[in-house]
Order: C-alpha cells, then sequence, then structure tokens
C-alpha cells in the first residue's frame, strides 16, 4: 500500500497533493511556496505550521481555527510541549524530529484529550518544509478532526493516554516519486 492509499482521510490526500505539487523538484518545498490562497477553503481551520527551534523544541507558528476550536484556545506561538499532553509529549515530538530528520511525510491518527471537552480522535499528516533550498526545518500539515461514536471501543483511549498514537505510516522515497 503506498503513503497515498493509506491516507483514510480526502482532506489529508488533498493537502498531500498539494505539498507534493510544491516540491518541484526539490527534497521539500520551500515555506515561501506554501500560499493559502492556493489550499481550499475548507482545509484552512485544520492547517497548522511548527519550526524547530534552536533549543530543539518546535513552536506552533501556525494554528488553524478550527484546530483553536478542538483545543479550547489557540495554540499560535506555542510549544509542542506546551500543547500535548505531558505523557504523549515524547512520542510527537519524536514524530516531529522524524520528518525533519528524513524529509519525509508521516501520517498518524491518535485521541485529543482536553480537559471539560469531549474527547475526539484525529488523523494527522506532518510534512516537511524549509526556509530555503536547504533541509527541512519545519512541519507544515494538516489535522482532521473527529467524535468518538459510542459504539467505539473505549480501548481506543488508551493510545491517547500513553502517548502512543493508534497508527504511524511513514512516507518512502518512492512514495513521493509516484506523485
Amino acid at each position: 500500500m503506498s503513503f497515498l492509499e493509506a491516507l483514510a482521510e480526502p482532506e489529508i490526500q488533498a493537502i498531500f497533493r498539494y505539498w507534493c505539487s510544491k516540491r518541484r523538484g526539490r527534497p521539500v518545498p520551500r515555506k515561501a511556496d506554501i500560499d493559502p490562497v492556493e489550499i481550499p477553503h475548507r482545509l484552512l481551520p485544520y492547517v497548522f505550521i511548527y519550526e524547530r527551534t534552536p533549543g530543539g523544541r518546535f513552536r506552533c507558528r501556525l494554528s488553524g481555527t478550527g484546530i483553536g476550536a478542538a483545543y479550547g484556545t489557540d495554540v499560535t506561538g506555542k510549544h509542542l510541549d506546551e500543547i500535548v499532553r505531558r505523557g504523549n509529549v515524547a512520542e510527537r515530538s519524536r514524530l516531529f524530529f522524524r520528518v525533519l530528520e528524513s524529509g519525509l511525510p508521516i501520517y498518524y491518527t491518535g485521541g485529543l484529550v482536553v480537559a471539560g471537552k469531549e474527547h475526539i480522535s484525529f488523523a494527522r499528516v506532518l510534512l516537511p518544509i524549509a526556509t530555503s533550498d536547504g533541509p527541512a526545518d519545519h512541519v507544515f500539515g494538516l489535522v482532521v478532526f473527529k467524535k468518538l461514536k459510542e459504539t467505539e471501543d473505549a480501548a481506543l483511549w488508551a493510545g491517547a493516554t500513553s502517548g502512543a498514537p493508534y497508527r504511524v505510516v511513514e512516507a518512502t522515497p518512492a512514495d513521493l516519486d509516484a506523485e
């Protein structure tokens, strides 16, 4: 199964295809090539950009309004370790680092647990981008939120609280060549 085939959500498939179109023969697109005007309006509330800071943390540079609504606050300007539950930080940070180090996208699913809010599952794609023609230094992507149905297995939340994403799929160079 290809990376694109593993992306279950049409919105995530669309942003992955957009990212691929911006590579233009480069390993990763430049940050300046990501143009909100070209991204379908319905996706913009769920788009994000994180930058790797000199201290090795990830700071949210852009967070759509749909993400803020899910968290109950705007996370723009906050670090990943300030947003994600303490028990989940190490695993989530590893995914972000892996995207920058490999220059390849990662898709993962998980659960969002916010105090006082209904639990929701999510699917997220992490896409590397670069400030210049050099190596990736930012993570661009999209998240899709879904409310859990009462019929879904409560064990699904074990991963959300332990820090382990439910499913992680990493792209390969062949996946990018196919696009």
